[in-house]
């Protein structure tokens, strides 16, 4: 399962990918990245003790992250193009895959705006008040108090 994972963890990534760590969804397809995590993720749990858990358990963090960052990447790009159901799936797939990943910040703030936009306005506010209290600091909180969505300042 190691072996596997580590050959779909590289598979059709360049040398100026694994160099640079550009991200390599970029424009691609994520299935190899996705069999690697399930291998990976398969090491640690039938294998805990084995010399290759503790490695398998970080690669599957970071594909964990780089797939939760992808998804929000297509969510943004679907804001942008005015497909809100489409931006709230994909922040819905974040929030209910990758739950403990700093993309669930980004996900609720989309999710937001993309309500808003839809005229989902009790949504739009609910959402807005938990990423307020999960996320404080999140980016996405003065957009949403100028648009009136959230209350303060």
């Amino acid at each position: 399962y190691y072996l596997e994972g580590l050959v779909n963890f590289n598979k059709n990534r360049s040398i100026i990918e694994r160099t640079f760590g550009v991200n390599p969804l970029r424009g691609r397809d994520s299935t190899a990245l996705r069999a690697a995590l399930r291998a990976f993720e398969t090491v640690v749990t039938k294998y805990p003790h084995s010399i290759y858990a503790t490695d398998a358990a970080e690669r599957a963090n970071y594909l964990i992250d780089m797939l939760a960052r992808n998804d929000i990447s297509v969510a943004r790009y679907y804001y942008i193009h005015g497909a809100y159901v489409a931006t709230a799936n994909r922040c819905k797939r974040v929030i209910e895959h990758y739950p403990r990943t700093p993309a669930v910040a980004d996900a609720l703030g989309l999710m937001a705006m993309a309500y808003e936009r839809m005229g989902m306005v009790r949504l739009s506010r609910d959402t807005a008040h938990i990423l307020a209290q999960n996320f404080p600091a999140s980016r996405y909180l003065k957009r949403l108090r100028h648009a009136h969505i959230l209350g303060g300042s």
